[in-house]
């Protein structure tokens, strides 16, 4: 284990000594310890981490056991890992298998892959239901099975209904929710053959939602009445789109495309489609792999995560030579403008905003860290000390004001 993954642990092992004090005492510690931090106002982040990920160059091996994390800042922007849950995560496909309620009370978090009996991945379907209402003590409330390949996952603001694809399936999973208690499963929508549906968004207004189709190229609106839904029409986007957003307003959608688009050429791009027309109608190009796009909490801002051909092993030949890259846009327009950029790590993927958007958390899924960056408008800055280190890797991340 790393000095960094022993020094998180060590945060979160630092309340075990309360269990051993009457119960009752513990109860009342545990309900001032979750009163004070609500109070204090700090911000809850949750993180997916895979450990079944195994791959060569590594200086421990594994596999591990996957585990969701709860995290802060502190007031420098530091990260510290404040709960920890065994539950399953994925690294595969883009870093949306997490959603938050409004309320930071629970998140739902989804995995696509588990070890068959023969001990390799296979595909796998499961979401499970979060219980962060005390961040220092997540657990699990229920997990629910899937069909294969269970990946982008969102809810409506009243946290009453949870759409969720699955990309092996090539269909959407409609789930009722009671929040914070159960899951159940409503319908489910079937897509195309080959589709492969890797990411899906609910508009502000919780009357649509927009699945994104990375085999076929295509997004789908889906219409939402209560526990119903419907397919609506397609709108064609990039090649291989991955993950997207959409802007606070309802105005626009922005999805990475793996192959760019007609207007951008082959290179790694960022789509707008404007839901009023329901249309593609801008695109910049962002080079190799862009791998998520995440709002900031006032909606002025977007960063996008690209992988820009950075090793997938400690050993690659490239390793040395070709990193990641963090950019940040000024959103809410069908144009987006580059505001800072800043070099990373190796297979980074999940980005998320502080709430009050002055610091950028950034998963990077080689070095097994979450690290932050200051951003004060114009550019971004490595913060001092403020990178965690794991076991396991980081695959997703977010807030409850990032999804």
């Amino acid at each position: 284990m790393s000095n960094n993954s022993k020094t998180a642990r060590a945060r979160f092992d630092a309340a075990a000594p309360m269990s051993s004090r009457p119960a009752a005492m513990l109860a009342l510690l545990c309900m001032l310890g979750a009163s004070a931090f609500t109070a204090a106002g700090a911000q809850v982040i949750v993180s997916a981490n895979d450990g079944k990920q195994v791959r060569s160059g590594d200086a421990v091996a594994g596999p591990f056991p996957d585990e969701v994390l709860t995290l802060s800042l502190d007031r420098a922007g530091r990260p510290q890992v404040l709960g920890r849950v065994n539950a399953p995560a994925t690294l595969n496909g883009p870093p949306v298998s997490i959603t938050v309620a409004p309320n930071a009370r629970f998140a739902l978090v989804t995995s696509a892959q588990r070890f068959g009996p023969d001990n390799k991945l296979q595909p796998y379907g499961v979401v499970s239901m979060i219980d962060i209402s005390v961040p220092t003590k997540p657990r699990v409330v229920q997990s629910l099975e899937l069909p294969p390949g269970a990946m982008g996952v969102t809810m409506t603001r009243d946290t009453k209904l949870a759409l969720i694809v699955s990309a092996s399936d090539d269909s959407v999973s409609v789930l009722s929710i009671t929040p914070g208690k159960d899951m159940k499963l409503v319908s489910t929508i079937r897509l195309e053959p080959k589709a492969e549906p890797r990411d899906v968004v609910i508009a502000p207004d919780s009357r649509s939602a927009y699945v994104v189709r990375f085999g076929d190229g295509k997004i789908t609106r889906l219409l939402i009445d209560g526990t119903t839904v419907t397919r609506g029409a397609d709108i064609a986007v990039g090649t291989n789109p991955d993950g997207a957003i959409i802007t606070h307003d309802g105005r626009y959608l922005y999805n990475t495309n793996f192959g760019g688009t007609p207007s951008s050429g082959k290179a790694g791009a960022i789509s707008t489609v404007d839901l009023r027309t329901q249309a593609m109608v801008a695109a910049i190009t962002v080079g190799p792999t862009p791998e998520h796009v995440a709002l900031s909490a006032d909606g002025r801002y977007l960063v996008s995560i690209v992988g820009n051909g950075s090793a997938f092993t400690r050993d690659a030949a490239n390793f040395a030579d070709v990193v990641g890259r963090v950019r940040v846009y000024r959103a809410g327009k069908a144009e987006l403008v580059q505001l800072a950029e800043a070099n990373v790590g190796h297979n980074c993927q999940g980005a998320t905003f502080s709430d009050d958007g002055r610091h950028i958390l950034v998963q990077c899924a080689v070095e097994k860290t979450i690290t932050t960056f200051a951003f004060d408008g114009s550019k971004l800055t490595p913060v001092e000390n403020a990178t965690l280190t794991f076991d396991t890797r980081p695959g997703a991340i977010a807030t409850a004001r990032s999804r």
